[in-house]
């Protein structure tokens, strides 16, 4: 089981996780949005396997909070490339 971290800039993960994710596989782990402070469990990388940002046109925003933030590229999906 895969365990996912979201980060939901547009309120569309859970219509994502209801249509699309592969519910038997995944685990939902956090959920991060605007409207609350960056969580814990974004720094603590052992906690999650994959983090699934949902944005539209802050791409720039999230690479440069990824870099600030030393997170592992490889574990990091953006929901637009998923389905292109």
């Amino acid at each position: 089981m895969f365990k996912v971290l979201l980060w939901d800039y547009l309120d569309v993960s859970n219509l994502w996780f209801e249509q699309a994710a592969d519910k038997d596989n995944i685990e939902i782990v956090g959920k991060i949005t605007p409207a609350e402070p960056v969580p814990k469990i974004l720094l603590e990388q052992d906690k999650w396997d994959w983090l699934l940002i949902f944005e539209q046109g802050m791409r720039n925003f999230f690479e440069t909070t990824i870099e600030l933030l030393n997170l592992p590229h490889e574990k990091i999906i953006y929901a637009s490339d998923v389905n292109s």
